[in-house]
């Protein structure tokens, strides 16, 4: 399912029907999509953050790949911390 969506991550993770099933199968990825999705996201960081289905589905993504150990401890607690910064930016300003 994740090779029909290459190029459209953002699209379907912003569609209130698609975001569902990618939440549900997030955790069966495997670490290719899981990077391939981490690097799509983190590219169109501000539209996900700010979309209600997209929000969920990067959320479940950051999950998921911190319990697979693609990322560090430390360094998904620096990620969170700018990512907070972020979104603080984006509603402040």
């Amino acid at each position: 399912m994740f090779d029909e969506i290459i190029n459209k991550e953002v699209d379907y993770s912003c569609n209130q029907l698609a975001s569902a099933v990618l939440e549900k199968l997030l955790p069966t990825a495997n670490d290719t999509v899981l990077n391939r999705l981490m690097k799509a996201f983190g590219e169109n960081l501000r539209p996900m953050c700010c979309d209600p289905y997209g929000a969920y589905v990067l959320q479940k993504l950051l999950v998921t790949v911190s319990e697979k150990g693609l990322v560090s401890v430390r360094s998904y607690e620096v990620s969170v911390v700018k990512f907070l910064s972020f979104l603080v930016n984006v509603f402040n300003g």
